[in-house]
């Protein structure tokens, strides 16, 4: 999912001019800074799930409605980003919705390895995506970080079903097509 999540954005991003590739590298250029990071990332991405849900939700996930954690744990996401408060309401917006698409599989799944794996695969194919593959940004064009926001707010009811389709064949239901 957060494969599928960056990369529609980049390819939506590509499609409609946003952005356009600068220079693409040969695969064995790619391939050891991207396992670096993400190797590295992966333990960052995880730590900071653990923070911003996995302790807010086993002090708060059943004392309080769902919506009122989901609303919670996103706010403190776009906080654990104070670095990134100053770069505008684009990004604020992302972070925030970001931090809603994130909080819902934990809420319907009450594990949080859902979350985390597509947190860290969602920075690894960003990372691929523009630092590993150089871009360029568009100014004339719907900007990256609207795209990615639409983006998010399609994911949602995706990630929805994708996180009760998980929890159904956790508790032992049947999942059929």
């Amino acid at each position: 999912m957060g494969a599928l999540l960056y990369g529609v954005t980049f390819v939506t991003s590509l499609n409609i001019g946003s952005e356009t590739i600068e220079n693409t590298p040969t695969t064995s250029e790619m391939v050891t800074p991207l396992a670096l990071f993400c190797f590295g990332v992966f333990f960052s991405s995880f730590s900071e799930d653990i923070l911003t849900r996995g302790y807010l939700f086993g002090h708060f996930g059943d004392r309080v409605p769902k919506e009122i954690f989901v609303f919670l744990s996103a706010t403190i996401y776009l906080l654990n980003h104070i670095y990134r408060l100053n770069d505008g309401w684009e990004t604020c917006t992302y972070l925030f919705s970001l931090g809603v698409l994130f909080a819902i599989p934990l809420v319907l799944t009450k594990r949080l390895w859902f979350t985390g794996g597509m947190h860290w695969i969602g920075n690894t194919t960003y990372y691929f995506t523009h630092s590993i593959i150089s871009t360029k940004t568009n100014n004339n064009h719907l900007a990256p970080n609207i795209i990615f926001m639409l983006t998010i707010v399609v994911f949602i009811p995706i990630t929805i079903f994708v996180a009760r389709r998980i929890r159904g064949a956790d508790s032992g239901s049947t999942i059929t097509s």
